[in-house]
């Protein structure tokens, strides 16, 4: 059952996500390096397959948790889990949705104008190694799934669950082609940094 509470933290917290982690950024990095740093594959890859289930599952899940909101009756659909539902669990789970937004927040921050959505071929960035970097080299990603999880702990349900399995996998996809990106980038710094950083934490 969604209570009240749920109901308008789900959608607040998700478009504050999408203006934060997208909008905003995007803005203040365009005006850094004088274009947009939203580089959205269109090739018939795997590389343009993992943008376009990667987009299609975030769209997905952003569009559902807003209309939940309006019409909790829909979470009866998404095959809920009654017997993990409780008080605490979603309070843990909140606690990690908010540790999720700054985590990502606060990396993208430390990125600056390195700051990509895609793989730019046309731009050399920066190696980012300070800050969160110093102790993954994916913190962003690491708090999307964060984010996830919090979700399945606040509405477990089989839709939660298979999005944050399908993420996952594709996030894995993604920072594969991101890393053989980024050593052609720096070759073997990037090297040095891989064996210092773990991928993940």
């Amino acid at each position: 059952m969604i209570s009240s509470f749920l109901r308008w933290f789900l959608p607040f917290y998700f478009m504050a996500f999408l203006f934060v982690a997208l909008i905003l950024r995007t803005l203040l990095v365009a005006r850094q390096i004088g274009k947009s740093p939203l580089i959205f594959p269109r090739t018939d890859t795997v590389y343009g397959l993992t943008g376009f289930y990667f987009k299609a599952a975030l769209a997905v899940l952003f569009a559902l948790m807003i209309a939940l909101g309006i019409v909790p009756q829909w979470y009866d659909f998404m095959f809920p889990l009654h017997q993990l539902e409780h008080s605490s669990m979603q309070q843990v789970g909140i606690g990690i949705m908010l540790l999720a937004f700054v985590l990502v927040s606060v990396a993208q921050a430390q990125m600056r104008d390195s700051w990509r959505i895609g793989i730019d071929t046309r731009t050399k960035t920066n190696l980012v190694t300070r800050g969160l970097f110093q102790y993954s080299r994916n913190p962003i990603y690491l708090g999307i799934l964060l984010c996830l999880l919090g979700l399945i702990f606040v509405l477990p349900c089989a839709f939660t669950l298979f999005l944050f399995i399908l993420v996952y996998v594709l996030l894995q996809i993604q920072i594969r082609l991101e890393e053989e990106h980024m050593y052609n980038l720096h070759n073997e710094t990037f090297r040095a940094y891989q064996k210092q950083v773990r991928r993940w934490i």
